[in-house]
């Protein structure tokens, strides 16, 4: 009984430290964005940056002003929307396309705009700096 009893918690053991590929909870890139890193000049501007993933959403955006996360009216989720905050507008085009307005900085410094995405239990995010005029 005690070797069938060892025989079976050794199997265990086995099979649970066998599927430990990655820690609980930490998912892997599932958004995967052509670019999470942009540079606008101090004018009034536009980029886009496209996703291969197609199940995330908008969790929020962050400027040197303000944090939002509550977009009340807009479902984030949805294939297509846009979301304008301070100096940045944010735009999902066609589930993968996402597209970034920056008005002109006439604030004699140099901004910073974080727009965070989530898909799942995975997290990513744009920076975005706009130089000074």
């Amino acid at each position: 009984m005690n070797i069938k009893l060892t025989f079976l918690l050794l199997l265990s053991v086995i099979t649970i430290m066998s599927c430990e590929d990655q820690p609980v909870g930490k998912w892997d890139d599932n958004i995967k964005l052509s670019n999470d890193e942009l540079t606008f000049s101090a004018g009034a501007g536009s980029e886009t940056i496209t996703t291969e993933g197609e199940l995330w959403w908008l969790i929020s955006i962050r400027t040197d002003v303000d944090d939002y996360e509550n977009f009340e009216g807009t479902d984030t989720t949805d294939d297509s929307f846009e979301i304008s905050r301070d100096d940045i507008t944010f735009e999902r085009i066609e589930k993968a396309t996402i597209k970034i307005d920056l008005a002109e900085n006439s604030t004699g410094a140099e901004r910073t705009f974080v727009i965070g995405l989530q898909a799942g239990n995975y997290f990513d995010s744009i920076v975005i700096t706009q130089e000074a005029d």
